[in-house]
């Protein structure tokens, strides 16, 4: 409204509360045809400081750096404790709060946490942080792999999805001994 009567004469204008729905596929759409359009209701309008000027909203991300340590396919005995290290960045535009997470999402599981804190402070946009989960190596030989993801505090998964992958040898167990 206050852009609008900003805007020169009421008569050369027509006001359209809400953005017509077009159809996703329709060709008559100003721009690209392969993306789908954002569709806002009265109900969730776009959301603006005025003027047409969009806000952009908090975006949780995260992205892999580096394995700091077992890396993919190392071979251990059944039965071995173990610490997995990644190192990973903050690559969305909003800060990692207090309470964000590592959460385990699926494959084999053979931590006793399904979750670890990955800090006691904020971790800003931009940097990297090494976040370590405890481990032991399954009592049987074969190939296992547990999936992890950060979380929120609020629960909700964001980021790209993280693995250990180990193979466990039962003839190393015979190498160290039953100690």
């Amino acid at each position: 409204s206050i852009c609008f009567s900003d805007m020169g004469n009421e008569a050369d204008y027509i006001r359209i509360d809400w953005p017509a729905r077009q159809h996703p596929w329709s060709f008559k759409m100003s721009h690209d045809p392969m993306q789908q359009p954002e569709v806002h209701s009265p109900a969730q309008p776009y959301p603006s400081i005025g003027c047409g000027i969009r806000v952009r909203q908090p975006h949780l991300d995260s992205r892999f750096i580096l394995d700091v340590n077992v890396i993919d396919g190392t071979v251990m005995a059944p039965s071995i404790p173990f610490t997995k290290t990644w190192r990973m960045r903050n690559t969305g535009n909003a800060v990692w709060a207090r309470g964000t997470r590592l959460v385990w999402i699926g494959g084999d599981r053979f931590s006793e946490k399904d979750s670890v804190e990955i800090c006691r402070d904020c971790v800003p946009i931009g940097e990297e942080l090494e976040i370590s989960v405890d481990f032991t190596a399954p009592e049987f030989p074969g190939r296992y792999i547990s999936y992890w993801r950060m979380a929120a505090p609020s629960g909700q998964t964001f980021g790209q999805r993280v693995w250990v992958l180990i193979q466990v040898d039962s003839s190393l167990k015979d190498l160290l001994g039953d100690s």
